[in-house]
């Protein structure tokens, strides 16, 4: 079972009268995933965001967006990065 975080919690609070509101704020939840995944993939790797780049064959800008999140990477995106360090794209449902 998820254990609601603090930030889970005021999120639902401040969200709950605002259905377009909460569902830009989940959309915008998933995104950071992908950009927190990214972020550790490489640093566990080792790499810059630069080593990354070259190894993925785009802009060093392009990896920083996916990271900070004002980047949307597509899932081939998020498979052509794995595959650069060795690893497999696992998507799961929680």
């Amino acid at each position: 079972m998820k254990t609601e975080t603090e930030t889970e919690k005021m999120l639902d609070e401040l969200t709950k009268d605002d259905p377009k509101l909460k569902e830009y704020a989940e959309q915008y939840s998933r995104q950071l995933d992908a950009s927190v995944a990214v972020t550790k993939l490489r640093k566990k790797e080792g790499l810059s965001q630069q080593d990354l780049a070259d190894k993925v064959n785009v802009s060093k800008s392009t990896i920083a967006r996916i990271e900070n999140g004002t980047m949307k990477p597509t899932l081939k995106m998020l498979d052509k990065i794995g595959m650069a360090v060795g690893k497999h794209l696992l998507i799961s449902y929680n």
